[in-house]
């Protein structure tokens, strides 16, 4: 237990933090960079609910919504960027 009372506040602050910096770059349009930032902030919210309703589908539903285009991004590169 004491665990959980410390790790979700923190992984809440982390993410909110990760979505601030995430907003901040504006890699992407301005649509789909507020989707990704509040998907991150649900994200992080979601931790701090003991239902598993919400620790199961709510998460793991805001958390591909977040970090998939963020693993798109990251995975083709930037254009004329050299492979190694």
């Amino acid at each position: 237990m004491p665990v959980r009372l410390v790790g979700s506040p923190l992984f809440t602050v982390g993410t909110v933090l990760f979505a601030a910096a995430s907003t901040r770059t504006a890699t992407f349009g301005l649509v789909a960079t507020a989707v990704i930032g509040g998907a991150l902030v649900v994200f992080g919210l979601g931790r701090l609910v003991p239902v598993g309703v919400v620790q199961f589908y709510v998460q793991s539903a805001a958390a591909l919504l977040a970090l998939l285009p963020l693993a798109v991004a990251i995975g083709v590169g930037r254009p004329g960027a050299p492979i190694r």
